[in-house]
């Protein structure tokens, strides 16, 4: 199993962010071939940390092969590319972690 997990800090206009994430990229997402499951976690408390994380987001395939082909199809450039049109919305840009 392959996971790409995305960390989102709390968002500037958490409205807009939300709106836009749930409605339009999040859909997005769906349609990477190879997804086994998407999971939204959100972040009630953190320990040890400065950061103030908002979302957690596991989007889990087969192998890394699997993950890394649905990546390089064109939704899942679609996906890559998504970022810019709600990035205005967030303090800082996500963080990505690829594990297996």
């Amino acid at each position: 199993m392959a996971k790409m997990i995305v960390l989102y800090e709390q968002p500037k206009n958490l409205e807009a962010f939300e709106k836009y994430y749930f409605d339009v990229h999040i859909p997005l997402v769906q349609q990477i071939p190879g997804i086994q499951s998407v999971s939204i976690h959100r972040v009630k408390q953190s320990l040890y940390t400065n950061r103030e994380l908002y979302l957690v987001v596991e989007i889990v395939f087969d192998h890394l092969e699997a993950l890394n082909q649905g990546m390089a199809t064109a939704e899942g450039e679609a996906v890559q590319n998504d970022p810019k049109n709600f990035i205005e919305f967030l303090h800082s840009p996500p963080a990505i972690y690829i594990v297996e």
